[in-house]
């Protein structure tokens, strides 16, 4: 089980949608469950943010790496397997 919060919650979200069969060397079940609490998944708005100089993301990869991840989560490998997913958050939907 791995867990993260705000960055740390996209990292394990992502984690746990890696089709983990597909990297060699490590065992297909490596991540079994994730608690991503209060994760940032929403992307765009921080490219007008100060965050963003240490992301260096543009509108165009934002917009990228958050779908990428909305489709992963929903991959058939993830809902085929016994993987848990727990998402929880109360932070504003906004950076200020």
């Amino acid at each position: 089980m791995i867990a993260g919060h705000s960055a740390g919650g996209h990292l394990a979200a992502a984690m746990l949608a890696t089709d983990w069969s597909k990297v060699p060397g490590v065992p297909a079940d490596l991540v079994k469950s994730a608690y991503a609490i209060s994760g940032v998944f929403d992307l765009p708005p921080l490219v007008t943010t100060s965050i963003n100089e240490a992301l260096r993301l543009d509108a165009a990869s934002a917009r990228g790496e958050r779908d990428e991840l909305a489709r992963s989560t929903q991959g058939s490998h993830l809902h085929r397997s016994r993987r848990r997913r727990r998402i929880a958050g109360a932070d504003p939907p906004e950076p200020r």
